[in-house]
């Protein structure tokens, strides 16, 4: 059964259906038929559509009565805990200052989580709504979910600076830098793409105020090829975990790009993931610890080298596919440079890995068997930038 305008006035005090003009009532409900798949839909059954408290219509939303036109309009009426469904279309994002963009929260949530205006809030699109503009979350428990990013500002595409922050099925491109993630309790970010960026796919970051926590990266993809983009995730000053990711095409004119970047004060595991056709798969800077770097159960294939360790102490690789069923090879050229230990490889490519090959010896500077040994000058990649300011 499909929603009709009179599922909307149900949900309001001080309205009825006879305070809906005809003809906004006629046009509402061929609008809502279409969304939520009435007789007259493609397939002729209902759609699987969130209960929500909010409507949102570009195309056939007004300043007064009926859907909101713009997302920012349903935001000013939101209360915490409410659901805002957003019908597919092109959104224009309100302008602050000369950038545009659209700010779900306030400025003084950090400050006070508990009186944030917009708290566990869901803004959830329908068949993934363009944004032309960025995205900052400001207010904690936000879930933003099935839209699509391509503008930036501070050079980041979405940026979420609180805790309990969901962002899923979300695709962001065109960018500087795609996402900020903080590093803020209970932060997800899933089922997203990251493309067409130029320095970073993301960061996650513990600086500045941050850290702490542990975000989690999953079943994301972050396709460095398709816009020059220099390093797919970097960590810095923080634990994170990135799992079932999908990290390639990384590289920079020196060859010093890297699929995962781990940087100081960091600490990753990084497991069930595909690094591949990146300058380096994984690199661990000089000022990080190799051990607090769990790289297990991964493909990393078809890099320039497959994981670049600049500490003193080894990284556990232990477990990956490295593209050959004799596992990787390779020595450390690097005078100064910690092991990777790759006691065990799979012989078999993920998503079934195993432990099945086994050499006993503990290699130095792990690299695809089909690849070339990195050499003793040190990463001149480019380093992670700052982090975005929240907009006034």
């Amino acid at each position: 059964m499909s929603l009709n305008v009179q599922d909307f006035v149900a949900r309001s005090e001080g309205i009825s259906i006879e305070d809906v003009p005809t003809d906004v009532r006629d046009r509402l409900n061929d609008a809502l038929g279409d969304l939520t798949g009435g007789e007259g839909g493609p397939t002729g059954s209902p759609a699987e559509i969130p209960d929500f408290d909010l409507f949102v219509s570009a195309e056939r939303g007004s300043s007064s009565g009926g859907p909101y036109q713009t997302i920012s309009g349903a935001l000013d009426d939101a209360e915490p805990g409410d659901i805002i469904l957003v019908e597919d279309g092109t959104y224009g994002a309100d302008t602050y200052g000369d950038q545009a963009g659209l700010q779900i929260g306030s400025q003084d949530a950090g400050t006070d989580p508990a009186s944030a205006p917009l708290r566990d809030v869901t803004v959830v699109g329908q068949n993934q709504p363009t944004i032309n503009g960025w995205v900052q979350i400001l207010d904690p428990g936000v879930t933003f979910e099935g839209f699509e990013v391509t503008g930036e500002i501070f050079r980041y595409g979405l940026a979420a600076f609180e805790p309990e922050v969901t962002i899923r099925d979300v695709t962001i491109s065109g960018v500087t830098n795609g996402l900020f993630v903080p590093s803020a309790s209970n932060v997800l970010v899933k089922d997203c793409v990251v493309k067409n960026y130029s320095f970073y796919g993301a960061i996650v970051s513990g600086r500045n105020g941050f850290g702490g926590a542990t975000p989690t990266i999953s079943d994301t993809t972050f396709d460095g090829a398709s816009g020059g983009g220099a390093v797919g995730i970097g960590v810095i000053k923080t634990a994170t975990t990135l799992t079932s990711n999908e990290v390639t095409g990384n590289k920079t004119e020196g060859e010093n790009g890297a699929g995962v970047g781990v940087f100081g004060g960091a600490a990753a595991t990084i497991q069930r993931n595909t690094i591949a056709n990146n300058d380096d798969g994984i690199f661990v800077a000089g000022e990080a610890s190799g051990g607090d770097v769990d790289a297990t159960s991964n493909n990393i294939v078809n890099n320039r080298v497959g994981i670049v360790n600049e500490t003193g102490t080894a990284v556990n690789a232990n477990g990956n596919w490295w593209g050959d069923v004799n596992g990787p090879s390779g020595t450390n050229e690097k005078s100064n440079g910690g092991s990777v230990t790759t006691d065990t490889w799979s012989t078999q490519a993920g998503p079934d890995w195993n432990e099945s090959g086994e050499t006993g010896e503990t290699t130095g500077l792990s690299v695809a068997s089909v690849e070339t040994a990195s050499t003793n000058e040190p990463w001149q990649g480019p380093m992670p930038p700052s982090e975005p300011n929240r907009i006034d």
